[in-house]
């Protein structure tokens, strides 16, 4: 998918998982909720 959107190519490349972890969050599951879109979730650990 190409778009004119001068972002899209960081959007469609952006390691969403990798990035969860740098900023602490716990990735969890990565599923395909539609062929071109996912659901990713984590969680954020409690701190203490």
């Amino acid at each position: 998918m190409k778009s004119p959107a001068p972002w899209s190519d960081d959007y469609y490349t952006l390691d969403v998982e990798g990035l969860m972890q740098t900023v602490g969050f716990e990735h969890h599951v990565t599923v395909a909720s539609e062929p071109r879109h996912r659901t990713i979730i984590g969680r954020k650990p409690e701190e203490g």
